[in-house]
């Protein structure tokens, strides 16, 4: 099932190297269901040079704190 969701971007952590933690909720309500290793395709609202949306792995999901976590290498 395929959704299109506005996330608001959480955290972002600095991890070892060139690799960086994305946490992002769904400010109106739950997420969806998804599992780590499923492909969300991801669009930067304010970024100049990227135009299409890329695909990033899911991490991890955290229902409590309603988070979906990518890891993003720079």
């Amino acid at each position: 099932m395929k959704y299109i969701l506005d996330l608001s971007v959480t955290e972002v952590t600095p991890l070892q190297g060139r690799y960086l933690l994305v946490k992002a909720t769904n400010p109106m309500g739950c997420l969806p269901e998804m599992l780590p290793g499923q492909f969300a395709q991801l669009r930067m609202d304010l970024s100049k040079e990227t135009y299409l949306r890329r695909p990033i792995s899911i991490n991890n999901v955290d229902r409590e704190s309603n988070e979906v976590w990518f890891l993003v290498q720079m």
